[in-house]
């Protein structure tokens, strides 16, 4: 469904964001993102207004390193730019700071605006950046992670009343030290427009409560989120006479220990669930004190409600009677996809309870149990529950914190995974060596597992992983994670070993194996995987404390495994970059953009995108990010081939934004000049079908 907006200029604005669905919790490890961090190279990309640039991040001092005096006209004048987050915490030249903030309210492209950290007084931040959020038709999202403070939750919540176009779809607040009348304008203000996320940190206010069930009331909400908020018993009772009637709330997240909170609002709570008309598909309560009585109510309401497909629950003043109860009415849930359940009452007997209703179930695929108190008899019982052939991710992470269970705990459980298991997290689950024997029994009759997450698991000694790697069976494994284990270089040419080849893991492509105890030598092993035609993989994660970082040594070996490989996107390296010198560094940047002539250039890695975690990229040199990021845009070897033998902005967007019908003469052009010829003639080639438009007798 899209919108059509005529703006001053009578310009159709097409909004084309699909509402109809919304991503929901994402219990996983935080996906990467794919935004480039502000720097030199790409102040020139922006100020060139290239299309590739629409997601950027600036952190830290980048702010005051650029005079936004003179640079910000490449923010204010861009049309591509889509996406920008700003992380600082303060700012060194506060007038630098607002001509910086003046560029972006200028700015008429972006969708998506996130403001992390106090730079200067937020009051200030709101006034400049008003006529931006006024007057964008293509804002949607903004999400200020900052203390917003009253005059400027005043001055926001004006410009979305103000906001021309009332196209504002997801919002995201920290509302600290803002006054209740405050809070209540803003989602009044919200009300003009169609929202359809709403998160909130911090305390909300009764009147802001009372705005925010008015919203509820309407037609567009779809997720509502609050975190540490302070709702209290008559905040929460609002929400929840508002959230009785709603159809069409998809998404609710509720976490952060609520002091003001007692079981009668767990009540009020509870009972809105039992909405018959109910569209809820997600549902997180985080660290609540859910007394049994609530959680029995809870549980009556949730099992009527025919679109729930996942539930997260913590709640540490559950008895075992109360999960009992939960698990008894959550049976009647007919769409149950992923359950995640948290408690001190996660006893035996709850583990028994659990894998009765889990039996019944022929929906669940995704069991989340951290933290249970199960011991030898639990984790049996859990086992049994296994009958329900639909489970496909089990995540018992953390698990040891808690639990009592050893060999024959484990050994109930592998033993019992379905045929259907693609995932299994096991992070910090003190898997024992005797367990592994049972798992790679699994390994070698399953066609399904995928992904297997045994980090932080040093209750297996090195000589259990060198016996599990030794006895490997070929399997479907696409991702496998052993970072912080007991793994040394012995261990690791045991891991090479069962890798090399490929026989065993044909269809890996990530591979995780930082903070363990591997040296350079051990390193130099592990980058033979890189070499081997036959592997694919696309993430390698490298990497340890003290003697075990990454050295100039370990980096020249990746670097040089990087030659001839075309599949590695991303070589993350963990931990700091203190032992990699500028001599290090430039093998790799070497590898990445041989500069010296065209030939080497388009003979580069041009699959590499990612060294190190965005939030570490400015630890980076320059030069390698610059063709990092280079790498991961369309017409990579032409861009490295342009940028260093034609180094006029002018000639390299001539040749980058070329019409078709003009290429023929520009290469017979090159022709006279073999020099020139000899570019044209790789930029070209590296481009599917265009080289068929050269002239015959071009010399090369």
């Amino acid at each position: 469904m899209s919108l059509e907006v005529i703006d001053a200029n009578n310009d159709v604005i097409i909004d084309d964001d699909d509402d109809s669905t919304v991503g929901g919790i994402d219990y996983d490890e935080e996906k990467e993102t794919q935004s480039f961090n502000l720097n030199s190279d790409i102040i020139i990309q922006l100020r060139q207004n290239d299309p590739c640039i629409t997601s950027l991040r600036i952190r830290y001092s980048t702010i005051s390193d650029i005079d936004w005096v003179n640079e910000g006209e490449c923010f204010s004048n861009n049309t591509h730019l889509k996406e920008l987050m700003i992380e600082e915490e303060e700012a060194y030249d506060i007038e630098n700071c607002k001509a910086f903030f003046l560029a972006i309210a200028r700015n008429r492209s972006i969708k998506k605006l996130i403001i992390c950290g106090q730079l200067i007084d937020a009051g200030e931040i709101m006034y400049i950046i008003s006529p931006f959020i006024e007057k964008n038709a293509y804002l949607r999202n903004i999400e200020f992670h900052m203390d917003v403070g009253d005059r400027g939750a005043k001055l926001l919540a004006s410009a979305i009343s103000n906001a021309k176009y009332k196209l504002l779809r997801k919002v995201e607040l920290d509302l600290t030290d803002v006054s209740d009348d405050s809070a209540a304008k803003i989602f009044i203000a919200l009300g003009e427009h169609n929202i359809v996320e709403l998160c909130l940190s911090s305390t909300v206010g009764r009147k802001g409560c009372v705005a925010i069930s008015s919203l509820l009331s309407g037609s567009t909400l779809k997720k509502l989120s609050f975190c540490w908020c302070n709702l209290g018993d008559e905040g929460i009772t609002n929400i929840s006479k508002a959230l009785l009637n709603n159809n069409t709330l998809k998404v609710f997240s509720y976490s952060g220990e609520d002091e003001l909170v007692t079981n009668y609002g767990m009540l009020q709570f509870a009972r809105c669930m039992q909405n018959p008309n109910s569209t809820l598909e997600e549902l997180e309560l985080d660290d609540l004190n859910f007394e049994d009585s609530a959680l029995c109510a809870l549980s009556i309401g949730l099992g009527g409600i025919k679109t729930l497909k996942k539930v997260k629950l913590t709640s540490y003043g559950t008895s075992a009677h109360g999960w009992h109860s939960f698990f008894d009415s959550l049976q009647r849930s007919t769409s149950l996809e992923s359950l995640m359940v948290v408690g001190n009452g996660m006893n035996n007997k709850a583990a028994k309870d659990l894998s009765i209703s889990l039996a019944g179930y022929s929906t669940i695929h995704t069991l989340h149990l951290p933290f249970p108190n199960f011991s030898e008899k639990g984790a049996i019982a859990l086992g049994r529950s296994f009958v329900n052939k639909s489970l496909a991710s089990l995540d018992l992470s953390h698990v040891s914190a808690n639990s009592s269970f050893g060999r024959t705990g484990w050994e109930a459980l592998f033993s019992a995974l379905p045929e259907s298991m693609e995932t299994l997290r096991l992070y910090d689950a003190g898997v024992h060596n005797d367990s592994l024997d049972v798992l790679l029994n699994f390994l070698a009759t399953n066609e399904s597992l995928k992904d297997i997450d045994l980090d932080e698991n040093r209750t297996i000694s090195k000589a259990g992983w060198i016996d599990f790697f030794s006895r490997l069976p070929s399997n479907k494994l696409e991702k496998l994670s052993l970072n912080g284990n007991n793994i040394d270089d012995e261990v690791i040419s045991s891991v090479v070993s069962a890798l090399v080849g490929g026989s065993r893991c044909p269809h890996l492509k990530q591979l995780g194996l930082s903070r363990n105890e591997i040296s350079p030598a051990g390193w130099s092993e592990v980058s033979t995987l890189l070499q081997e035609s036959i592997m694919k993989l696309e993430k390698l994660t490298v990497g340890g404390k003290d003697e075990y970082r990454i050295d100039d040594g370990a980096l020249n070996v990746f670097a040089n495994s990087l030659v001839n490989n075309s599949s590695l996107k991303a070589l993350h390296i963990w931990g700091s970059f203190e032992s990699i010198t500028e001599m290090g560094w430039s093998t790799l940047s070497n590898v990445l953009c041989n500069k010296s002539t065209v030939d080497s250039i388009y003979s580069s890695n041009h699959t590499l995108e990612r060294i190190t975690s965005p939030h570490w990229e400015d630890d980076v040199p320059r030069d390698i990010i610059s063709s990092l990021y280079m790498n991961r845009v369309v017409r990579t070897a032409q861009k490295k081939i342009l940028r260093h033998h034609f180094r006029t902005d002018a000639c390299m967007k001539l040749l980058a934004d070329m019409n078709t019908t003009v290429i023929p003469k520009v290469l017979a052009w090159g022709g006279r000049d073999g020099t020139n010829c000899n570019a044209l003639f790789h930029i070209f080639r590296s481009m599917p079908g265009l080289f068929d438009l050269a002239p015959k007798k071009v010399r090369m």
